[in-house]
C-alpha cells in the first residue's frame, strides 16, 4: 500500500508512553476505496493491513524505518469493521535485542477495549 493510500485510510492520534510501553489512538476511514474489494457489503480491514498498521506505529515511535524479521506469534482475535469499530488503540512494548526490536503488540477497540489484533515479533531498523 503506497503512502497516500495508507494515510488516506488511518489517521495516528498522539502516541503516549508510559511504564508498560507505547499506546496509539487510530481512526479508520470507512469510505476508503479498500473497502469496494475488501468486502462491499461488509466491509473488514485485511489483516495486512493490520500488520502494516503496527509497523508503521512502531516506526513513529522509534523515528526509524522499521522491518518485520520474524513473528513468533500472530493472532487475528477479531474481525475489524471499520463502520462499527472506526476508533482503535494500538498498545506495545519494545525490547533491544541482539535479533533486534522484540514488540509484543495489540490493537483493540477504543469503545469496548476489545483485544481484535495480538502480535510478538522481532522488527529491524533499514
Amino acid at each position: 500500500m503506497n503512502e497516500n493510500a495508507f494515510l488516506s485510510l488511518v489517521t495516528f492520534g498522539t502516541l503516549t508512553t508510559d511504564e508498560s510501553g507505547f499506546t496509539l489512538p487510530l481512526t479508520i476511514n470507512p469510505a476508503h476505496e479498500i473497502f469496494e474489494g475488501h468486502f462491499p457489503e461488509h466491509p473488514i480491514v485485511p489483516g495486512v493491513v493490520t500488520m502494516e498498521i503496527l509497523r508503521r506505529g512502531l516506526a513513529l515511535a522509534t523515528s526509524q524505518n522499521i522491518r518485520l524479521r520474524k513473528a513468533a506469534n500472530i493472532k487475528f482475535l477479531g474481525m475489524i469493521d471499520p463502520n462499527a469499530t472506526p476508533e482503535l488503540v494500538l498498545q506495545f512494548s519494545t525490547t533491544e535485542t541482539d535479533e533486534g526490536l522484540k514488540v509484543k503488540a495489540s490493537i483493540s477497540a477504543k469503545d469496548t477495549g476489545a483485544v481484535l489484533f495480538k502480535q510478538q515479533a522481532t522488527y529491524y531498523a533499514s
